[in-house]
């Protein structure tokens, strides 16, 4: 009687299990098709007032600092990562016309940083709505060099968004 209902017993119970590992698969499945996109870091803002020496264009206000990212909880990585760190950053001027005219506003630039930590390509994800703002944090993100992001012991390519805002004392 007793092997009887260990054998009732496990019939229901197999399905239970065939369906948890079911689940466990289905969960982990978007985890591994991910694992070749781009990690994507966030920079801290940057604030740009009008305090800023207005120079030439030949010219360029730079000083170096370091910044705080954090990885981004969409894009799970499978194995350790450190970010990219901001280590000569370029601060941009704010334009004249624009301080003139009393506009401030913040522009969200995407950074993809390759593997040597220059970017690649800076791209307008969220705009100040502002053309004169825009140009001036690209071209001055533009020339920010960053150390490049790795797994383990290998570089990788990484997106790295900058908050750039522009205001007015």
């Amino acid at each position: 009687m007793l092997k009887a209902r260990q054998l009732n017993l496990s019939i229901y119970l197999l399905p239970v299990f065939i369906l948890l590992a079911a689940s466990v698969f289905i969960i982990a499945k978007p985890h591994l098709q991910n694992s070749n996109a781009l990690p994507v870091f966030t920079d801290e803002i940057t604030i740009v007032q009008n305090t800023v020496p207005v120079v030439n264009s030949k010219d360029s206000a730079v000083s170096k600092v370091t910044a705080k990212t954090m990885p981004s909880p969409t894009s799970p990585i499978p194995l350790p990562i450190i970010p990219p760190k901001v280590i000569h950053k370029v601060i941009p001027v704010y334009p004249f016309k624009a301080l003139e005219k009393g506009i401030e506003g913040t522009v969200i630039l995407s950074v993809r940083i390759g593997s040597s930590g220059i970017p690649g390509s800076v791209d307008i994800k969220h705009s100040s709505g502002f053309e004169s703002l825009d140009e001036a944090a690209t071209s001055a993100v533009s020339q920010w060099k960053f150390t490049p992001a790795t797994r383990g012991n290998q570089v990788i390519e990484s997106c790295f968004e900058v908050p750039v805002s522009f205001r007015i004392k």
